[in-house]
């Protein structure tokens, strides 16, 4: 039902009003790995000087350009839209085709403060390991957000003394990585920060927000991988990287057997992307899901 569809996209930096009511063509991708989220988005038939306003093209040899565009994605539904995608404008072209005029904009999220951001640190005796991940974060102007398992990886942590200097974004991932962390940047200015190649544990509830199955939006049939399940459900923006999530369908019943139960159904995203065109047939997000927490000698795919 393309007419429910609703879809905004948002400036900062620039003189631009939000662009909603022409034909947008998006896609976003999100994953829990220290690689800049990304995001496109082809607005068609923007006035002549909108689209010089943004215009940016890819040059090897140049920093980014001045100064700094922050472009925010809004979409959903009538009604309940959310902010699904916020990231700094790297690249705009703009191209004709036929009768129309296509402005391609290519966007990563924290892409000018990883890309600037440069750390002289040096910490005294005894400083909580919490503390200097606060510091390395402040020159990207983000804050910490600890997913459960990993504020006990860092609990009662501390470093004898600490000295770092280099890209922010370097420093941050190599301190973490001494405790067995890894983080991605969000939107909000946040870093999360989660412990690396673990099984997430399964001891948060489920709601309706992050169920999936026919009645609630399920596309198609799941695959079942050897890790996990890849979907595809009508346009979900609210689903976060990390963030639990449960599957109703009778192909993973059919397609695991085993002891567990329910716990074949439960997963956690490790990977979310999300295409629309609000006057065309895209209008979905896909999930690659991990098991929460499963004993795999205890389960095996049917072949």
């Amino acid at each position: 039902m393309i007419f429910e569809r609703s879809i905004k996209i948002s400036f900062i930096g620039v003189d631009i009003d939000p662009v909603s009511d022409l034909r947008i063509q998006f896609s976003a991708e999100k994953h829990d790995t220290t690689e800049l989220n990304r995001a496109n988005i082809i607005i068609f038939n923007l006035s002549e000087k909108t689209r010089n306003a943004l215009a940016r093209p890819y040059h090897l040899d140049r920093p980014m350009a001045e100064p700094v565009i922050t472009v925010t994605i809004t979409a959903g539904y009538k009604g309940s839209e959310i902010v699904m995608f916020v990231g700094d404008l790297v690249i705009a072209t703009n191209e004709r085709s036929g009768p129309d005029w296509r402005t391609v904009m290519q966007l990563f999220t924290g892409y000018n403060a990883t890309a600037k951001s440069w750390t002289e640190l040096s910490l005294g005796s005894k400083t909580d390991a919490r503390a200097v991940v606060d510091s390395l974060l402040n020159p990207l102007n983000l804050d910490a957000i600890y997913t459960e398992d990993a504020a006990k990886q860092l609990q009662g942590k501390s470093v004898s003394s600490y000295a770092s200097s280099g890209l922010s974004f370097r420093t941050v991932h190599d301190f973490l990585t001494r405790y067995g962390l890894a983080f991605t940047i969000e939107e909000d200015n946040q870093a999360l920060i989660y412990v690396s190649g673990k099984e997430r544990d399964p001891n948060n509830t489920r709601t309706a927000q992050n169920t999936f199955s026919k009645e609630s939006g399920l596309i198609g049939t799941p695959q079942v991988t050897s890790i996990g399940v890849n979907i595809r459900a009508l346009l979900r923006p609210s689903i976060k990287i990390l963030q639990k999530f449960y599957v109703e369908s009778q192909t993973i019943t059919n397609t695991l057997r085993g002891g567990g139960g329910q716990l074949a159904n439960e997963y956690y995203v490790n990977k979310v992307a999300h295409f629309g065109d609000n006057r065309g047939q895209e209008w979905y997000t896909e999930i690659e899901g991990v098991y929460l927490s499963l004993d795999k000698t205890n389960y095996e795919a049917i072949s």
